[in-house]
């Protein structure tokens, strides 16, 4: 098996082995600094787990020299610590190192206080390359970290392989393991700032879609991106809440008289425009007959059309992109107030 991760059953006594009130020393655990690390059947000289020299951080501390031999298969880490308590606009994530690269790591569960953080069952996949391994402190556990003892735990298991997908060609144990704790400070991202940020970053639309040829090597897509010029046009017939009804492929197919099938994956479930171009989200904004959603970078049209004596707000559902073919186009979102 490419991945050892599963479920165990642990000693007599040491079933509560990741709460705080297990007693390792007598359970015979020993001490031992990280990193833990094992290649072979041997502390491991070089970097493994397809690092090389130079992932010594901040993104992978595959090449960090390993300080104890990780022995058996299973390695079952435990220790308590006296953190400062978490400040206010910082944001803290508890970091695995066992190598950022594709086919590295064998999988873990950490838990803080006995309450698990995060389970990852296997290694790490296609398209994982530099992507960190961890968790974020969520809000669940800031009560956690407030200048008092914090028990971490983590279990996890050694690789045979290097690879993520390929069934193990030699029984070659090979792993490494620390965790540390990272603190970042958190920019001042106000929403104003946020609304700003919308009249510098270009965004995709209908319009820019409709330019794209992708059979055009020479073309240039950015020429066509939307750019607003951060004014705020007001549009008194959107003002107000509305909730999701359907998508329609166009405006004239909505019949409020038939069973219309819900939204497929919709960016929301309803939206309140308020007065200044705010929504009820500050990464979507809005003016004249223009929604910006800033989390896809996407500038939406919308428009309101009265069916039979209701208004409904009509409003591109997105989802713009250089793979489509050149008649694609965009659902249209029914929203009522």
């Amino acid at each position: 098996l490419i991945t050892r991760y599963r479920d165990i059953t642990m000693p007599k006594g040491m079933e509560n082995w990741f709460t705080t009130d297990f007693d390792p020393t007598k359970s015979g655990w020993k001490k031992a600094k990280s990193p833990f690390g094992n290649y072979d059947g041997r502390i491991p000289d070089h970097p493994i787990t397809k690092c090389d020299h130079g992932c010594l951080g901040p993104h992978c501390f595959g090449a960090t020299p390993v300080n104890t031999f990780w022995e058996k298969e299973i390695l079952l880490m435990r220790g308590t610590f006296k953190i400062p308590a978490l400040k206010d606009g910082h944001r803290y994530r508890l970091m695995v190192n066992d190598g950022n690269h594709v086919g590295a790591g064998g999988g873990h569960i950490i838990y803080i206080n006995g309450q698990q953080l995060i389970e990852t069952k296997q290694g790490g996949g296609r398209g994982s390359g530099g992507v960190p391994k961890g968790a974020f402190i969520t809000k669940e556990f800031l009560d956690q970290f407030k200048g008092r003892a914090v028990t971490i735990a983590l279990k996890t298991f050694i690789r045979y392989n290097d690879k993520y997908k390929t069934k193990p060609s030699s029984r070659t144990p090979q792993g490494k393991i620390s965790l540390h704790l990272e603190e970042q400070k958190l920019p001042a991202m106000g929403d104003d700032l946020v609304t700003r940020s919308a009249a510098v970053v270009p965004m995709l639309s209908s319009e820019w879609q409709a330019n794209l040829n992708p059979e055009d090597a020479s073309q240039n897509p950015d020429q066509f991106l939307f750019r607003w010029d951060g004014k705020l046009a007001p549009n008194p017939a959107i003002n107000g809440t509305w909730n999701l009804l359907t998508e329609v492929a166009e405006i004239t197919d909505f019949d409020p008289a038939k069973k219309n099938p819900k939204a497929r994956r919709p960016i929301f479930t309803n939206i309140t425009f308020k007065n200044k171009g705010r929504t009820n989200s500050p990464t979507r904004v809005w003016s004249g007959d223009t929604l910006m959603d800033l989390d896809t970078y996407q500038a939406l049209k919308m428009t309101t059309r009265s069916v039979n004596g209701t208004e409904y707000l009509f409003l591109e559902a997105g989802g713009f992109s250089t793979r489509h073919k050149s008649d694609w186009k965009s659902k249209w979102y029914v929203l009522a107030k």
